[in-house]
């Protein structure tokens, strides 16, 4: 669970907290990831 999800979430507030993303590059990053992840698992399963 940490590395999954509490360590990039980390990094993400701490790039948005720095001013070197913004708020809506970061949610557009974690859907699409998101997205992209289960594209794969799916594709590996079947």
């Amino acid at each position: 669970f940490l590395l999954r999800y509490e360590v990039p979430a980390d990094i993400a507030f701490s790039r948005v907290y720095r001013g070197q993303h913004h708020i809506t590059d970061v949610v557009a990053g974690a859907v699409l990831g998101r997205w992209s992840a289960g594209v794969v698992r799916r594709a590996l399963l079947d």
